[in-house]
């Protein structure tokens, strides 16, 4: 059963150690999404995510009709332009600023 008064009171967050402060109750707790959270080893996270990543790369590539072998040789060729293209956005946002384009 809840106290009525902890109700009106959200916890805040220490964003160093993930732990909650409850103001009126004086109190820490975690709650069990971060006991699972923090009980992973990071291995098991960064993996996670990375697996993540790539389903979203895979995703998108197909939204766009585009192959792996694609988007690598698409990276290729950027990394080698992608001074240029930034240099040129630079030059072209400064005109528009001017109100030249």
């Amino acid at each position: 059963m809840e106290n009525d008064t902890v109700k009106h009171f959200k916890p805040l967050v220490d964003l160093e150690t993930g732990l909650h402060w409850e103001k009126k109750r004086k109190c820490w707790y975690i709650t069990d999404h971060d006991k699972f959270f923090f009980s992973l080893p990071h291995y098991q996270i960064r993996q996670a995510a990375r697996e993540m990543g790539e389903r979203a790369f895979k995703e998108r590539l197909k939204q766009i009709k585009m192959s792996e072998y694609d988007a690598e040789v698409y990276m290729a060729f950027y990394n080698n332009i992608k001074r240029e293209v930034q240099s040129t956005r630079v030059v072209l946002d400064s005109l528009q600023a001017k109100g030249m384009s």
